[in-house]
């Protein structure tokens, strides 16, 4: 009898260490140094991630992600990292041991690679579309104007094409190469010949494959390269500007001279900068924050400093007027147009603010 309860015994404390391994494995993970911050610098939780993957928006909202690991070592089979997606709130709608990484989407559509296959999410963190094994979906594709590109990884010569977010074909696979759709309506499309052109929504080849390079439209306008010769074209293929530059957003762009160094120039083609910044700038919210000589600044749309290139790091500006910051050689913080500190520096690292959204993660230093 005696014998009896001690197996018993034996048993329970067996139960109770494997459900406390259960649980360890599962719930109990180390408390990291990123955390959510509402645009006063105060905590939105209280939990700490270890890691910040990226940004994605869902249905309008920003949702961010971040990774925990557990307590066991990384040798160990029970060790754990889990990928987090976490709402505005603070709150937990998706999360995955699996997942390693994560896109920007659009029209309210989340990617994520879950499980080796690429999926996407509604508002609540539930699986709407698994991609097959037989289909490929880059990491940086979305869902534009209902379609997105793919390709079968199956078949000898694999062609692109585009489908809907059931899984539907709407444009047969065709391409050697396809990008997605901008808001005007067409996407670049490249052939086997390796020129680019335009199609619309219905995979109608509208702007001939001609060319050597293009970039999607912005504006109503594309920059491309004919024959070592770079321009600008409308959506009809129009050749309208005849410089070399990036995409134009708010009316402005950025174009490069010999010698590396770049400027703000109008839709109009004038300059309304000097060749003085280090790489590409770009308008958000009415200003553009560069890099000049190694130090960040910004400008408005006169092409006048309003902040002096002071900044070993200077974010895009909200729509509520904060942009992240760092001090030359010092910590991360976030800034107003004037200059000025509304959350002092104290971070390590930082995402930026997005329009409309007073949240954002940040990662502490370690505590002493």
């Amino acid at each position: 009898m005696k014998k009896k309860k001690e197996i018993i015994i034996c048993a329970i404390a067996v139960l109770i260490f494997l459900s406390i391994l259960i649980f360890c494995h599962k719930f109990c993970y180390k408390q990291g140094n990123w955390y959510l911050i509402d645009s006063n610098g105060d905590f939105i939780s209280n939990i700490g991630y270890e890691d910040y993957v990226g940004a994605i928006e869902i249905e309008g909202d920003m949702n961010y992600l971040l990774t925990r690991k557990n307590s066991f070592s990384p040798k160990s089979k029970f060790y754990r990292e889990t990928l987090f997606v976490v709402n505005k709130d603070g709150d937990v709608i998706f999360q995955d041991s699996t997942g390693k990484n994560g896109d920007l989407t659009c029209e309210g559509i989340c990617s994520l690679l879950y499980k080796g296959r690429r999926v996407f999410l509604d508002s609540k963190g539930q699986i709407i579309y698994s991609a097959p094994d037989n289909v490929t979906i880059a990491d940086y594709y979305s869902f534009r104007l209902g379609m997105m590109p793919f390709y079968y990884n199956d078949v000898d010569d694999p062609k692109y094409g585009y489908m809907n977010l059931e899984g539907e074909v709407v444009i047969e696979p065709q391409f050697s190469y396809a990008e997605l759709f901008s808001e005007e309506g067409l996407a670049a499309v490249r052939n086997d010949e390796g020129k680019w052109g335009y199609i619309d929504v219905e995979g109608k080849l509208v702007i001939p494959e001609e060319y050597d390079y293009v970039l999607g439209f912005d504006e109503g306008l594309s920059n491309v390269q004919k024959d070592h010769d770079y321009y600008y074209i409308d959506t009809k293929g129009i050749k309208v500007l005849d410089f070399d530059g990036g995409s134009f957003s708010e009316g402005f762009t950025s174009t490069k001279n010999d010698e590396g160094k770049y400027a703000c120039i109008d839709i109009n083609g004038d300059l309304i900068t000097d060749y003085i910044f280090d790489g590409p700038v770009s308008f958000e919210n009415g200003y553009a924050c560069g890099r000049v000589n190694g130090l960040y600044g910004c400008i408005d749309k006169t092409g006048n400093f309003i902040i002096k290139p002071s900044f070993d790091y200077l974010g895009e500006f909200t729509d509520f007027g904060i942009a992240a910051a760092k001090e030359k050689d010092g910590l991360y913080g976030f800034i107003i147009i004037k200059g000025e500190w509304v959350i002092e520096p104290q971070f390590l690292d930082v995402c930026d603010f997005s329009d409309g959204v007073g949240v954002t993660v940040v990662e502490f230093p370690d505590k002493e």
